[in-house]
């Protein structure tokens, strides 16, 4: 047994896919010899994000780079990103912009409700950006929609988290995990 084992983030990721597939299948069994679906990688890294930012905080230089790039990021292409194919710099952004992703789809008027309406479609349907913005009829079918507020939604966590200095505990804690 080894406690450092279960602090990993690779526990926290199987653990929300085995959630997700679970409320994917609820009302649509699987049938044997058929593949099944899995949660969308933004949803998890999302989800995994948040709880690493509970647990060490924000790290402000990834929302200083989101920043400093000359064009917002497009949704179309983040929704269709691989981060098992990013580099760790690029895995770190990427991460951020899930979580973007995930509070911007809990702030709209559907909420987790219609995450889960999303999340259940994935039964019958290959994740996509149709079968998202079916779940969420506030964005009015409008992919640009989304893109806007996940575009406020990076902002709004950079403007938060980035210019504040860390304390003296986090400080310590920072180099304690570096050194």
């Amino acid at each position: 047994y080894d406690a450092n084992t279960l602090r990993g983030q690779g526990l926290e990721m199987e653990v929300y896919r085995a959630l997700g597939i679970e409320l994917i299948y609820r009302t649509h069994p699987l049938k044997a010899g058929k593949s099944f679906r899995s949660p969308p990688a933004w949803l998890l890294e999302g989800l995994v994000e948040e709880v690493r930012i509970k647990e060490t905080g924000t790290p402000g230089a990834v929302y200083h780079a989101l920043l400093k790039s000359d064009r917002p990021p497009r949704i179309e292409d983040f929704l269709k990103a691989k981060p098992e194919l990013l580099e760790a710099t690029s895995l770190a952004l990427y991460r951020t912009q899930a979580l973007a992703l995930v509070k911007t789809l809990h702030q709209l008027p559907e909420g987790p409700k219609g995450l889960g309406a999303f999340l259940e479609s994935l039964a019958d349907n290959e994740s996509d950006t149709k079968s998202l913005l079916a779940a969420y009829p506030s964005l009015q079918n409008d992919l640009s929609r989304l893109g806007k507020l996940w575009t406020l939604s990076s902002a709004r966590g950079s403007a938060s988290k980035g210019a504040e200095p860390l304390s003296v505990g986090e400080t310590a804690r920072a180099l304690k995990e570096i050194l």
